[in-house]
């Protein structure tokens, strides 16, 4: 979409459980912004042909990682269940699979007519989000908030708004911020490839200080202030696009096909009512076929 939004859908107090936290091959956590985007995605088509949803805004509320062990390190909560052999006296195989419970608002824009809070909350109660499911609960609230169509008139509504956000934390892409460290790193070092630049700001860093006495104080810092998180944004081509049906095996032999792997970006998590506006807030599909890219990220609304 290319025009602003006539409303924003508030989903408020949406408790999902056994969500996927792996997202991607190098890290693990919170699920990654293409299964909310994707959610608002297929809730979209569900809805009338004069209704459009696009842009989604998360807020965590709560994160419950499923998790045991110690101080240093933490393991996955698995369950070993015989799935193709229903002789529970042969050991089966366990896949891991990282789980999470959490409770977080999502945001959406509306284009089109405004669907009814009732139709919204009918339709989630059957969907899914990052594969958990969505459990109601009291405090689970669906409102349609109208915009003005100026720029000005659609800051004020969001500042009003943005405080049914708190307390918790909205995502928030950062993907300059690697670009600015990157030209940083690469004045010292031309070799230094984006992984490296991922690896500096996601790191805690150690350094000392001689005080007055001559003993060596150590202090824990990062690269850049701010809650900055490795994060996967969506996929990246690693083949050609090949013609619907070239490849057996497809989910979908009427779609052109193309192998991807994950990509990844930095986010950062932030006090909703540090957001002044919109467009620092909502998440977009940005699939570029040309060049073989399909993420979601940021975009100017005005």
């Amino acid at each position: 979409m290319c025009k602003s939004p006539n409303a924003l859908l508030i989903i408020s107090g949406l408790r999902i459980i056994n969500a996927n936290s792996i997202s991607g091959p190098l890290t693990w956590g919170f699920p990654a912004p293409t299964a909310f985007t994707g959610f608002i995605h297929a809730l979209s088509r569900r809805l009338d042909d004069k209704t459009v949803l696009d842009g989604t805004g998360i807020v965590c509320h709560s994160f419950e990682p499923q998790v045991n062990g110690g101080k240093y390190e933490n393991r996955f909560n698995l369950t070993r269940n015989p799935v193709y052999d229903r002789d529970v006296t042969k050991p089966s195989g366990i896949v891991e699979e990282g789980r999470t419970h959490l409770t977080v608002t999502i945001l959406a824009g509306i284009y089109g007519e405004e669907p009814s809070a009732e139709e919204i909350t009918q339709l989630i109660g059957s969907m899914r989000i990052a594969g958990g499911s969505i459990v109601h609960q009291q405090k689970q609230k669906v409102e349609i908030v109208s915009l003005s169509q100026y720029a000005e008139d659609d800051e004020k509504i969001f500042r009003k708004l943005r405080r049914k956000l708190v307390p918790g934390f909205a995502l928030i892409d950062r993907t300059e911020l690697m670009l600015e460290r990157m030209s940083e790193m690469k004045s010292e070092n031309p070799a230094v490839s984006l992984l490296d630049v991922l690896l500096d700001l996601a790191a805690l860093k150690h350094a000392s200080v001689l005080d007055e006495n001559g003993r060596a104080v150590w202090t824990t810092y990062r690269e850049k202030n701010g809650w900055i998180v490795p994060l996967p944004v969506g996929y990246a081509g690693i083949s050609p696009l090949y013609e619907a049906g070239e490849v057996r095996n497809t989910r979908d032999q009427e779609t052109p096909f193309r192998f991807t792997e994950t990509a990844y970006s930095a986010g950062e998590w932030r006090n909703p009512l540090k957001i002044n506006n919109i467009e620092e807030f909502l998440w977009f599909h940005k699939a570029e076929p040309d060049k073989g890219v399909y993420l979601c990220g940021h975009k100017k609304l005005y």
